[in-house]
């Protein structure tokens, strides 16, 4: 059997945002989640963070060359 994998959960990415806020390494708020350290950083790259309302910590925003974010699971 394969490796187990799940996502990153609401309040992993809360921890991220707080962390990256603190401009804490990668790889230490990798081993502060028992995740890998491409993980914490692919979820960095992908999302931005920015509170619309107090029930969301954070939304996909468009890419620094100005193209459109891709659906989940479409493309990179």
């Amino acid at each position: 059997m394969g490796p187990v994998h799940s996502r990153i959960s609401e309040e992993e990415r809360q921890i991220i945002q707080i962390e990256v806020g603190n401009a804490t390494t990668v790889r230490r708020i990798a081993v502060m989640l028992g995740r890998s350290a491409s993980n914490v950083s692919r979820e960095i790259k992908r999302n931005t963070w920015f509170a619309l309302n107090q029930n969301e910590s954070y939304r996909p925003s468009a890419r620094p060359n100005g193209a459109p974010v891709c659906p989940a699971g479409h493309g990179a």
